[in-house]
């Protein structure tokens, strides 16, 4: 088996259907297995999976796990020289797929490979290759000047998005890495409920010296990447919270207490500040 498709679906029944037909469609030199989890989804997703794809291989959870731990129930089976974690909401283009899994077999010091995305309307997302946080960026990230300083290792990197190139970070909306690197690593970090599951596994990846790449080629719509500003107050909650999981883990032993405290208080902060203005301009 050449690959392994993840997806981590929670209702999300019509745009996971037309993810399934572009992998179908778009995906034919090679074999390859497609697995849905799905997370106690309520919208008809798993009757629509077992009906029209009956091929694909289903678990069912029963309670909403997350992304981090759905992904892994989906690892856990997989048996592809190559794995790939595809978000629900993504529509393949042109080959994309097996465009990244050529790369992979023609470049063996590459162990981790994304894709470039592209919203809706076509344009760019910047978060598909990116720069890992360090304490400087974190922090110009935080307090939002991160515009009034040039830097060449800004969050997200400046490079120009038609090049395809070696990066520190790509997206977990389509994700494809080695068998080797599930072996040695693991999955994904369940302490990660939502949000920044991705940067911790590149961060992981990064620690191994082993290369991550960009291929510009490659082109995925990822359709949720529009809708970052509609965040629920509860979803905003996971995010901030994410992101001093995320400083804990990777930075926190490598800073001041005086810095660790600033940090903090900054993302309560900003917590605060986005929820009550979530509340007051609904």
């Amino acid at each position: 088996m050449k690959l392994s498709i993840i997806i981590v679906n929670w209702n999300t029944r019509d745009i996971l259907k037309q993810t399934i037909n572009s992998v179908i469609a778009e995906t034919t030199l090679f074999m390859h297995e497609i697995i849905v989890v799905d997370n106690n989804s309520n919208d008809g997703s798993v009757e629509m999976i077992k009906k029209e794809f009956p091929n694909v291989i289903l678990i069912e959870n029963k309670i909403n796990e997350g992304f981090a731990k759905g992904n892994n129930r989906g690892l856990k089976i997989a048996k592809g020289e190559y794995l790939m974690l595809l978000n629900s909401d993504t529509i393949i283009l042109n080959h994309a797929i097996e465009k990244l899994v050529k790369f992979l077999d023609e470049n063996q010091e590459v162990f981790l490979i994304g894709p470039k995305l592209l919203n809706k309307d076509g344009s760019f997302q910047v978060a598909c290759r990116r720069n890992l946080p360090d304490i400087k960026n974190s922090f110009l990230y935080l307090f939002s000047v991160k515009k009034l300083v040039k830097s060449d290792k800004n969050y997200k990197s400046n490079k120009d998005e038609n090049v395809s190139n070696y990066c520190e970070a790509i997206s977990g909306a389509a994700m494809m890495f080695r068998s080797e690197v599930y072996k040695k690593i693991g999955g994904l970090d369940e302490q990660f409920f939502m949000y920044a599951e991705d940067l911790d596994y590149c961060k992981c990846v990064f620690d191994q010296s082993w290369k991550t790449y960009y291929l510009s080629e490659a082109h995925i719509t990822h359709l949720g990447g529009e809708s970052t500003k509609r965040r629920s107050l509860k979803s905003l909650y996971y995010f901030y919270k994410t992101m001093w999981q995320y400083y804990k883990k990777h930075l926190y032993k490598n800073s001041s207490l005086f810095v660790n405290r600033l940090v903090f208080l900054g993302i309560i902060i900003l917590f605060l500040y986005k929820s009550l203005k979530k509340l007051l301009f609904k």
